[in-house]
């Protein structure tokens, strides 16, 4: 049998208005890291190995009062922070099966179940604070669903596409997601209640790659390699023009994430190193 195994040792960075010269590493991480986001308070949420499993923990974003939100619940990833700054949704797999949770952002307590199948993962909320839309993979392919951030019915919203890591526009009015075409994988904006894309975008797909939307929704942002350095990039949905938004020399980036007032600049930055093992039961 031959396996591929892969290790990862990154740094969480803060940049002030994207400002690599300013930049500065808060903390270090290793093992594999899914997903980061800002609370509404100004706090760095983010997914990273701690013991045995994949834990959420919170930070400061001068790396102060670091505190892990969940413990000996098995793996949890992608957080996301609502608006409001109530809660973190966020995907695990404590019961068995992933689905997505939703957590007190303070602490880590009222938790509670918002689905109940198997597959869910990447949840963000609505830019109203009232719905969670997420992939799902109980099929062969994706899907994007939402449900209400208090719990209720899940609702499919768009299917049939590979659709994945769905994002609201700043006026809930449009989703951005990888979706699937005949050439292979854009990026595509839809109507927030669903139905066909509106446009489609060629962004660079990447490994766990989500865009995310500036503050005015007038452009999204993504992770973009050139000559072996990751950086951020914008893409304006009016021109179709795309401008580099970072300028680090080195290193992968894992996950970004936006402040609230959009003033700095986080992301897991850092190396990968793949293996290729085998293993044989031959004497």
């Amino acid at each position: 049998m031959v396996s591929v195994q892969s290790h990862q040792d990154a740094q969480l960075w803060v940049a002030p208005d994207g400002d690599v010269q300013r930049s500065r590493a808060i903390i270090s991480t290793v093992g594999r890291t899914y997903g980061l986001d800002w609370t509404s308070k100004g706090k760095i949420v983010f997914s990273s190995m701690a013991g045995n499993n994949e834990n959420i923990s919170l930070i400061n974003p001068d790396g102060s009062d670091q505190r892990q939100l969940t413990v000996n619940a098995g793996d949890n990833y992608t957080p996301a922070a609502s608006p409001d700054g109530r809660f973190i949704v966020f995907t695990s797999n404590r019961t068995g099966s992933f689905n997505i949770w939703r957590m007190s952002a303070e602490d880590g307590s009222e938790l509670k179940q918002l689905t109940f199948s198997d597959g869910n993962s990447y949840p963000s909320c609505s830019a109203d604070g009232q719905w969670v839309l997420y992939d799902n993979q109980s099929n062969p392919t994706f899907a994007v669903w939402k449900v209400p951030i208090d719990g209720g019915d899940p609702v499919k919203l768009v299917d049939n596409n590979n659709a994945r890591m769905p994002v609201v526009s700043p006026d809930n009015e449009f989703i951005a997601c990888r979706y699937d075409v005949e050439t292979g994988q854009e990026v595509a904006i839809l109507p927030f209640q669903g139905g066909r894309p509106i446009k489609l975008l060629p962004i660079t797909i990447m490994d766990r790659q989500r865009v995310q939307w500036t503050a005015d929704g007038r452009a999204l942002t993504y992770i973009k390699p050139v000559n072996g350095a990751y950086n951020i990039w914008s893409y304006d949905l009016h021109n179709d023009s795309s401008r580099q938004l970072t300028e680090f020399k080195s290193d992968q980036i894992f996950a970004y994430a936006w402040s609230p007032d959009y003033k700095q600049l986080a992301c897991l930055r850092g190396t990968e190193a793949r293996d290729v093992m085998i293993i044989s039961n031959q004497r």
